[in-house]
């Protein structure tokens, strides 16, 4: 069962975005993820990242009650560019995965999908203060996370096994 398809989608527009070569104006819109959106994010996954999640990984979040996931479309043609899963439990938000298609990358993407969540999260006063795990060799991501105010509060060794890589723990504060 998708609960979380009852939030509806936000629009946004390519201004949020900054410029793109050739582009005119292509709205976005940020929806709940519901199971049939799954093979899509699957893609976008297994093309981001060295260890995916798995689809049992993704449709077990879905059925979490302390989770929350949205993705990013285009709306011209629908097409899933972007994701994030996050849980709030104990007034803590905990971003679990956030990937966006690499021909979207470096366009705003992410920073919109991540900028819904928090807001998302604050609003509902579901948390007090949100924490990630982040490649240690992300630097986009870390550029990403550190324009949010996210800073560093620790590192996690060898938090990804297949790729010997460490992860960097970041948090802020939500209020």
């Amino acid at each position: 069962m998708d609960t979380m398809a009852k939030t509806p989608p936000h629009n946004l527009t390519r201004r949020c975005l900054g410029t793109m070569k050739g582009v005119k104006e292509t709205p976005i819109t940020l929806h709940p993820v519901t199971t049939e959106d799954i093979p899509k994010i699957l893609k976008i996954e297994s093309i981001s990242f060295h260890s995916p999640w798995t689809e049992g990984m993704f449709l077990e979040e879905l059925t979490n009650p302390f989770s929350h996931a949205f993705l990013a479309k285009t709306r011209a043609d629908g097409k899933v560019i972007g994701y994030i899963f996050y849980q709030t439990a104990v007034q803590e938000m905990h971003i679990l995965n956030l990937a966006v298609h690499p021909l979207h990358r470096s366009k705003g993407v992410g920073t919109l999908l991540l900028h819904h969540s928090l807001s998302q999260t604050r609003q509902s006063d579901l948390a007090r203060f949100v924490y990630l795990e982040v490649r240690d060799n992300n630097f986009p991501a870390i550029l990403l996370y550190r324009k949010f105010g996210f800073t560093p509060l620790g590192i996690r060794k060898n938090y990804y096994p297949k790729e010997h890589v460490d992860a960097i723990i970041m948090g802020r504060s939500l209020v």
